[in-house]
């Protein structure tokens, strides 16, 4: 099973090295199929994603960030790529998923390089506390175990299953009683508002962010140790 590149792929970080810099000279695809990899999908309705073509596409604080995650057999990995910085952290584990958090041991080390990218972030003002609300009380929901899904959009509630839901729960669970949340950056996504908060609980740190409609439905929910 383990000769594809789907989860099973054996390399080292001196390759991983070698394949972020074939990326950044973009020596592997024409142009326009890097543009396409690093664009949110466009979903029916002309709703979008946070998703390319193999990563997830984030802004941290105005920096733009392209990264993905990996397990498989005990190990763990992530890259994270700021691309307008040029900063590439590649994080290599021999633990598995719930021994080892190298997504957030990449961010910590960007922010060192980075400090714009802290989860220290800034708060800003808060015009809309309705959708604050909204988050907080989602979060605690997800931590109780019992997500009310009339605060989603009809085409979001298909994807909480009860399975779905147990997951996420477990996840949010984990991070301990919420202290506090702040909004770090607030901004739009075609017709969609989009905030992201910085949210401090009693054994985690989390950055989350929600994508909003017009009658204040959830269309997406991302949250990131």
């Amino acid at each position: 099973m383990n000769t594809t590149a789907d989860g099973a792929l054996y390399t080292n970080v001196l390759d991983m090295a070698k394949w972020d810099e074939a990326l950044d000279a973009g020596k592997l695809l024409k142009k326009s199929s890097y543009e396409a990899m690093w664009s949110p999908v466009v979903l029916a309705g002309e709703k979008t994603y946070s998703y390319g073509f193999g990563w997830d596409i984030a802004e941290v604080n105005g920096h733009r960030l392209i990264e993905h995650g990996g397990a498989w057999q005990g190990f763990t990995t992530q890259i994270s790529r700021y691309m307008d910085d040029r900063l590439t952290v590649i994080v290599l584990t021999n633990l598995d998923a719930d021994h080892a958090n190298p997504d957030q041991i990449a961010h910590g080390v960007a922010a060192i390089y980075l400090p714009a990218v802290s989860a220290a972030a800034k708060a800003i003002e808060d015009k809309e506390p309705e959708v604050t609300a909204l988050v907080r009380r989602t979060l605690s929901d997800l931590a109780a175990g019992n997500l009310n899904l009339e605060s989603f959009s009809a085409s979001e509630r298909e994807k909480w299953t009860p399975a779905h839901t147990a997951r996420f729960s477990e996840v949010v669970k984990k991070f301990g009683e919420m202290k506090s949340i702040k909004l770090v950056e607030r901004g739009r996504d075609g017709k969609l508002r989009v905030s992201t908060y910085l949210a401090t609980f009693a054994d985690a740190v989390v950055h989350v962010t929600v994508w909003v409609d017009a009658d204040g439905k959830i269309n997406a929910l991302r949250v990131r140790e």
